[in-house]
């Protein structure tokens, strides 16, 4: 069973963001992060869904800056 990890916001805009799968794109079905609002961001492409919602919500906290 695949643990639900939780999505976060847009790191740009703050938007909602949503996983996709790149099915009619490419070969092999990879996953992708993108967000919903109008800045476009893009993840990179994974092999599974919770590799892509991990990298997209690795930021670095603004308070570590």
């Amino acid at each position: 069973m695949e643990n639900k990890i939780e999505l976060k916001p847009c790191p740009f805009c703050g938007g909602e963001a949503m996983v996709i799968d790149t099915g009619d794109y490419f070969p092999v079905i990879t996953y992708r992060v993108i967000c919903k609002a109008s800045c476009i961001m893009q993840g990179g492409l994974y092999r599974t869904k919770q590799e892509a919602i991990e990298a997209w919500n690795t930021r670095t906290d603004s308070a570590e800056q």
